[in-house]
Order: C-alpha cells, then structure tokens, then sequence
C-alpha cells in the first residue's frame, strides 16, 4: 500500500507540473512583459513564441526576444536573445494572471556593446535591486563609435544575485 501510494503520489505531481504545457502564454505576453520588469528591472520585448517546459525545471522558453535597460542619464541598451529561459515558481503555476519568476538565463549570446553602453551596463549592475539573473557561455564584443571590435570577453558562467540583507551584489 505504502509503494502504490508513494506512486501515486508522484504520478499526480507529475501531472501537476505538465498541465501549464496545455496554456497559451502569448495570450498573456503582457502580463509577462510587465511582470519580468517588475522583478528584474528589465524591458523585455517578446518577438517570437512562449512555450512552457518543465525540466531541468519549470520554465518559460522564449524563442525570440529581445531585453533592453533603460538608464535615466544614460542611453539605452538593447540586446536580441534566442532562447530566453525565465524560471517559475513552482507554487506560481495557477493561474496565469499570477505568475511569479525565480529568475532568468541566457546562453549562448553575443552581446555587442559600444563604449557609452558599458558604463549604463555598469551603473545598472551596481543599482540594480533584481531577482537573480545567469549569463553561461556567450561573448561580449565592446566597439568603439566606428564599430570596430576593441574587445572580446567570453563569458563562461555569470550568476548575478543580489542580497537584500546586506545590499550586496
């Protein structure tokens, strides 16, 4: 008994966790837009479709897109990703309206950032209040005005996190 139960068990949270496969995410491309820049303080502009996949966990799968940091001073960056992974809250799965996100992933880019956009990248890491966010295995080209690449520093793992308790980052 103890065993069919424990199957059981397991089957019906199985279940649980593929359900979100059967609902439509572009319908709510508005609510995510708004609700993945109140968490990490980022525009993100949904070019391409959302699907929902459950391992390695719960997560959206955006296959175009493209995120853009605003600074008051400072001018705009703006870079595409292919495959944004922004991870669920297993809790936050039902309903739709209230999703919430643990945090996001990028792999496999190539962010290409003049001279002027690095110091609005650096002044966004520094006050940056987000959930956490990781950068694995993508390239960073800086170019100068004429767009002649001055650098190229590859990026095998970046975790950015940041503590609310000490305001560490």
């Amino acid at each position: 008994k103890f065993i069919f139960s424990l199957i059981v068990l397991c089957f019906l949270f199985c279940i649980y966790l593929s359900i979100p496969v059967l609902f439509n995410y572009n319908s709510i491309e508005n609510i995510i837009k708004r609700k993945f820049y109140s968490d990490f303080n980022i525009n993100l502009n949904i070019n391409g479709d959302i699907k929902y996949q459950l391992l390695p966990k719960p997560h959206l799968l955006i296959s175009d897109s493209s995120l853009s940091i605003n600074e008051k001073n400072n001018e705009d960056i703006s870079f595409d990703i292919n495959n944004l992974r922004v991870f669920i809250n297993t809790n936050s799965l039902y309903p739709k309206s209230k999703i919430n996100f643990e945090k996001f992933e990028i792999q496999n880019t190539n962010f290409i950032l003049k001279k002027k956009e690095y110091i609005t990248l650096r002044n966004y890491f520094h006050k940056s209040e987000s959930k956490s966010f990781h950068i694995k295995k993508s390239k960073i080209f800086i170019v100068d005005e004429k767009d002649e690449t001055l650098i190229i520093s590859p990026i095998e793992k970046i975790n950015f996190i940041t503590s609310k308790q000490d305001d560490f980052k």
